[in-house]
């Protein structure tokens, strides 16, 4: 999606909008997602069970990331839908730059190649405060605009034809790809063992 405006950008602002436009949808609706998930968590969760939320986060957490790895012939849970290209010829690049970040980082809308997602919207709920799942959320969202940056910036020494996510994650040819998918199920594991630390500690 951005790649093509950056090959044919002949200085820095040519793919500094449209990367920038991309990023602002990216931020904004993980931002928002974060604090409705807080909102639903304050009115879900009861008070006083905070600790046993993130607990149950954190367990499930490990679950999705065994999920990940393929334990027990399981898969990743995710939609099998991509963003809708008809934007960039009904409203424009720009439009449709913004609202394809917008759509892929709601995360729930679009195909999930690992389940870290689950894990970080799940704290979001558990943790019931708006303010804090917006901090957490946005944050997510800034570091996957920035890695979309870095995989668009970088040079790439051979063509590749499938989608411009999976290319960037490199997961569609195990004997060749970096294991990306299984960083992704080891930090979710990270995450989860931090959120049972909370949990335990929580008062």
């Amino acid at each position: 999606m951005v790649r093509p405006l950056v090959q044919a950008a002949k200085k820095p602002t040519d793919w500094l909008v449209p990367y920038g436009i991309y990023a602002a949808g990216t931020v904004a609706s993980s931002t928002t997602l974060g604090a409705v998930l807080g909102a639903l968590g304050s009115t879900l969760v009861p008070h006083g069970w905070t600790a046993v939320a993130l607990a149950a986060v954190a367990l499930l957490g490990v679950a999705l990331a065994l999920c990940d790895l393929g334990v027990g012939g399981m898969q990743t849970p995710t939609l099998d839908r991509q963003t809708q290209p008809l934007w960039w010829r009904t409203i424009g690049p720009s439009g449709a730059l913004f609202l394809w970040g917008a759509d892929i980082w709601l995360g729930f809308t679009t195909i999930r190649v690992a389940s870290l997602y689950w894990g970080v919207a799940l704290a979001a709920v558990a943790l019931a405060s708006p303010l804090i799942g917006a901090a957490i959320l946005g944050s997510y969202g800034v570091a996957l605009a920035f890695n979309l940056g870095v995989g668009v910036l970088w040079p790439q020494g051979q063509r590749c034809d499938q989608g411009g996510n999976v290319c960037a994650l490199r997961v569609l040819d195990p004997l060749k790809a970096y294991p990306i998918k299984e960083g992704l199920a080891v930090t979710l594991l990270m995450w989860s063992l931090f959120l049972l630390i909370v949990a335990v500690t929580y008062r």
